[in-house]
């Protein structure tokens, strides 16, 4: 039986390998290294799994030393180590903590200094 030319033989043989590849099972890829591939992030991930800032905001923490440095992974790709990533994160938590506490001992201090008619204001207001 001859196939019809209004069907294009032609292109039936180029898309019949195609649907055969999509109804082979395919096999993930494997990482040779799959920890290390899951401990460098990239920036859309940081920004949003570890902080919601633009790109110009974190390129300027990173001049100004206050966000870990990105490692080139490529000739025009960087990522992150989760490490530093981590790092970072807990000395935010531990400033963050600071900050709290200076400014509890300075409301302590102020509240010290108040004399009785600054206390009865401030208890009225």
């Amino acid at each position: 039986m001859r196939w019809p030319s209004c069907l294009g033989w032609r292109r039936v043989r180029r898309i019949a390998p195609l649907r055969r590849a999509l109804k082979e099972p395919t096999v993930p890829h494997k990482l040779k290294n799959p920890p290390l591939q899951r401990d460098v992030l990239r920036l859309p991930v940081v920004q949003s799994d570890w902080c919601p800032l633009c790109e110009s905001q974190i390129r300027n923490l990173i001049e100004k030393g206050e966000f870990p440095a990105p490692i080139p992974i490529g000739p025009r790709a960087v990522a992150w180590l989760r490490t530093d990533l981590e790092a970072w994160r807990d000395r935010m938590v531990v400033r963050r903590a600071e900050q709290l506490e200076r400014r509890a001992a300075r409301r302590a201090e102020k509240i010290a200094a108040l004399t009785p008619r600054d206390e009865a204001q401030a208890a009225t207001a």
